[in-house]
């Protein structure tokens, strides 16, 4: 929007703001709410149940629907048959998938649906991760995406998988991967990485001095990454990696 344009606010937004005589019915303002917030947000105030919500359950509907396709295709390479997963992981994944409509964060959600599959439905450790998904950014998952697959991995003396070499990208770089151009706001979506130890605690993200970042995934970014894909094996085997030369710590 340029200097010069106003954006197009319904009058009765700036009487619900304050501008209204005292003592006016409370139905008026009870349609100001509502004018209000489908000017901000449509599909939440139709959840809500202030303006109709037809729309809002056929929005939420198809972003259902297509987690459940997406997850009916992870299953299937999968090669499961008979695997099912608990209700209660079901019902979380769907509900929380309903509310974006971004591909890669619905992918994510069918990854953990079918990891969650097995052949008597009682396993919850998903829950675990689906906490986590419920609380990043569409920037973030797209980090998470990029340094799982990018990363060197290479197993501990323990036998916990891990990074091999730290990865670092420039601001510009990780601009360009987050799809987020403020300054800013990168930084604070490293930050939220780092606080959730899906990069090192220490020196993860930015540092004060410098605009390169350090995204070296931890073990538990790469197992968060790997539930994700619809993977219910050990990130180990997912990486194809070797035991026979682990990392001396």
């Amino acid at each position: 929007m340029s200097g010069n344009q106003e954006a197009k606010v319904p009058m009765s937004i700036t009487d619900l703001l304050g501008t209204k005589a005292v003592g006016e019915s409370f139905k008026d303002t009870v349609a100001d709410a509502r004018i209000f917030l489908g000017h901000i947000c449509t599909p939440a105030a139709k959840e809500l149940g202030l303006l109709l919500a037809d729309q809002v359950r056929e929005w939420k509907s198809q972003n259902a629907l297509s987690t459940i396709s997406k997850t009916a295709e992870i299953y299937r390479k999968a090669g499961f048959v008979n695997e099912h997963a608990h209700p209660r992981l079901v019902h979380y994944a769907l509900e929380n998938a309903s509310w974006t409509d971004d591909d890669l964060v619905q992918g994510l959600w069918a990854g953990l649906i079918t990891s969650s599959c097995t052949l008597d439905g009682k396993d919850d450790y998903n829950l675990l991760f689906m906490k986590i998904l419920s609380s990043i950014t569409v920037s973030q998952a797209k980090i998470i995406q990029y340094i799982s697959q990018s990363s060197s991995k290479a197993v501990h003396k323990a036998g916990w998988i891990g990074a091999k070499d730290e990865l670092h990208l420039s601001l510009e770089e990780v601009c360009k991967i987050s799809g987020v151009q403020d300054f800013h706001r990168v930084d604070f979506e490293l930050d939220h990485l780092r606080s959730i130890e899906f990069l090192p605690f220490n020196d993860g993200g930015f540092t004060p001095d410098t605009t390169v970042a350090n995204l070296t995934p931890t073990g538990l970014c790469l197992q968060f990454y790997v539930r994700c894909q619809g993977y219910v094996g050990s990130p180990v085997e997912y990486f194809g990696l070797s035991t026979d030369e682990p990392i001396i710590d």
